[in-house]
């Protein structure tokens, strides 16, 4: 199966960054020294010899560690949600997740501390139990600032923010 450039940049994204857990505040540094270093390899490979993109199978073993456990999980993103929905369909991981927003759902965006509030609400918590999975420096700022936990995800446009980034990242 081959994926457009958008939806490889918008999975990459998505399943990196935009990933809610509801998690118990104890179990985030060692599910994430467990589960997630590999994530600096990146979620998404090319394979074969048409360069097919196929998720890592680390990450889809995660996702049913999670749902195994219960913990409820959302992809938040600020693309429309229905491009998200079609590129985690077509990874065959859209059955993880509870719902897939986006800003326009709630018209507020991710630079808005209201937006992560509501998308905990709506998971059926409150934003201070849980982890946000991020690469833009101004959504983990207001995701701080609702109270979540922050887990930095690595992108290259971000190397300049680097270091502010370290300093927000739980």
């Amino acid at each position: 199966m081959k994926f457009r450039k958008i939806e490889i940049s918008l999975a990459v994204g998505l399943l990196c960054a935009l990933v809610w857990c509801a998690l118990e505040p104890g179990f985030l540094m060692s599910w994430w020294g467990a589960a997630f270093e590999p994530l600096c390899d990146g979620v998404l490979t090319a394979e074969g010899e048409g360069g097919e993109v196929v998720l890592r199978s680390f990450f889809a073993e995660l996702l049913e560690k999670l749902r195994g456990m219960g913990k409820p999980m959302c992809v938040a993103t600020g693309a429309p949600r229905q491009y998200a929905r079609n590129g985690l369909s077509r990874l065959g991981i859209l059955k993880y997740f509870e719902f897939v927003t986006d800003c326009y759902e709630f018209g507020m965006d991710k630079s808005q501390p209201e937006y992560f509030e509501e998308v905990a609400r709506r998971l059926g918590t409150k934003s201070e139990r849980c982890v946000v999975f991020e690469d833009a420096l101004y959504a983990m700022k207001s995701a701080k600032t609702a109270g979540c936990r922050v887990v930095a995800i690595e992108d290259s446009t971000a190397r300049l923010q680097r270091d502010e980034i370290r300093a927000i990242a739980d």
